[in-house]
């Protein structure tokens, strides 16, 4: 919309089409470590053969370990929480 408010004002954005991919995506499970090794493994595999431009690579590879670091502390997390809860049921048995 324009500063007037008229859509008319509005110049058409010349530039290339990308077709809509009628493909459905493959699910990717990226919700343990070993998901986002294997996921990182396909990445290097795919930069080595060529398939997968090497700064998209690196991109990607930045992403999964972030995820994979996110997943870690999730988990620490979930261990830490059980940790605390039985800490706490022995200190209440024992009064």
């Amino acid at each position: 919309m324009s500063k007037n408010g008229n859509d008319n004002d509005q110049q058409p954005i010349e530039g290339e089409v990308i077709p809509v991919s009628t493909t459905p995506r493959k699910q990717i499970r990226l919700s343990s470590i070993k998901d986002c090794r294997r996921e990182l493994a396909k990445v290097y595999a795919d930069a080595r053969h060529g398939s997968v431009d090497p700064q998209d690579a690196t991109r990607l590879t930045y992403i999964l370990v972030a995820i994979s670091n996110m997943v870690k502390d999730h988990e620490l997390e979930e261990r830490i929480k059980k940790l605390e809860e039985q800490s706490e049921e022995l200190r209440t048995k024992n009064r």
